[in-house]
């Protein structure tokens, strides 16, 4: 963040690597620490906490974004100086509370059991976790990769995708839609309705997946049903061309809409966290003890996804970037129901 202060094209490109590398390791930090300190009963309640004290950061700073740039046509240098000086000292706040966040207590053992039904009698001792980082990473594949759920990095996929099309390429889209009174003002407003819909999202089918009102399988297809209303509507409304240069252009159905394209970006966080919260549960079910190094798993996996995804589309149009997403969005929950499947009669076998 204090590289955007004074912007050197060099100092920008080295914070943006040393960013994906710090990230990665918080992202994975976190979510091993929230898996590894609750147990098979409390892991929707607890993944569901964690994601929407995460999601109301985006709303806030999405928020403070549309306070600073009101009436504003163009970011200029005070404007930068004062996000980044704000965004910057959040990121020293937060990294001295990491300071404070001790390891869980305990952690549940799998039984012998547990383990021959998680990873198809892979065992991993717990003597093996403090190994060094490398020894770990492989520990971590060959656990998710010698199990039956190996079909869940096809959803994983589909997050890391999903995540690259609606922070990166729709706010572009966004950005360039000169027909927008203020393009730049309308990025934050859609910031803050796609964090609304992330947090009504992980709060309500969080509860409905706990209360056993609708399974895994219904909701993250309801999830994906969110998405591809969205896709259709960003498809209809924003001009293609959006994604590669700034534009007067009109969507296929008319005149860009700024509420077409706030509910969007609304349905886009819905269906995003519908897809969390159950890839959140499904692996804490699955692999009980060992989440957290499977945890890792999904995060080298989705980050690998999103530079795949910008280096695919980096140079498509808005309608071939869609189809793209759209595509390995179907394909990724067909692949979770065949998961979840053999998840099911696993369980009705043992009882």
């Amino acid at each position: 963040m204090a590289s955007f202060i004074h912007p050197f094209i060099e100092t920008i490109y080295v914070a943006a690597a040393v960013t994906g590398i710090g990230a990665g390791v918080i992202w994975s930090a976190q979510a091993s620490i929230v898996l590894s300190s609750t147990d098979t009963k409390h892991s929707k309640r607890d993944g569901r906490t964690f994601w929407a004290c995460m999601q109301f950061s985006r709303l806030v700073g999405n928020i403070f974004l549309v306070i600073v740039l009101r009436n504003t046509k163009a970011i200029g240098k005070d404007h930068r100086m004062s996000i980044f000086t704000v965004l910057t000292s959040a990121c020293g706040l937060g990294t001295i509370l990491l300071l404070f966040i001790f390891p869980p207590k305990f952690t549940k053992d799998a039984t012998d059991q547990e383990k021959e039904k998680l990873k198809g009698g892979e065992t991993i001792l717990p003597g093996d976790k403090t190994l060094n980082p490398f020894k770990l990473f492989h520990l971590s594949m060959k656990t998710f990769f010698n199990s039956n759920a190996v079909l869940l990095v096809f959803i994983f996929v589909y997050t890391g995708f999903a995540f690259a099309f609606y922070s990166s390429t729709y706010m572009t889209c966004i950005g360039n839609t000169k027909y927008f009174t203020n393009p730049d003002e309308f990025i934050g407003i859609a910031g803050i309705t796609l964090g609304i819909g992330e947090i009504i999202g992980g709060s309500l089918f969080g509860i409905a997946g706990e209360k056993k009102l609708c399974g895994r399988s219904s909701i993250i297809s309801i999830g994906l049903f969110f998405h591809l209303f969205a896709y259709g509507f960003i498809y209809l409304n924003i001009p293609h061309e959006s994604t590669l240069r700034e534009t007067t252009g009109h969507g296929i159905w008319g005149e860009p809409s700024i509420l077409m394209a706030a509910t969007c970006a609304f349905f886009l966080g819905l269906g995003d966290s519908c897809s969390y919260s159950q890839i959140y549960a499904v692996l804490g079910e699955i692999f009980e003890a060992d989440s957290p190094l499977v945890f890792e798993v999904f995060t080298f996996i989705q980050s690998l996804s999103i530079a795949g995804f910008y280096i695919i589309t980096g140079s498509a149009i808005l309608s071939i970037q869609i189809y793209v997403v759209g595509g390995v969005g179907i394909f990724g929950v067909l692949t979770y129901y065949i998961v979840e499947w053999r998840v099911h009669s696993l369980a009705k076998r043992e009882l």
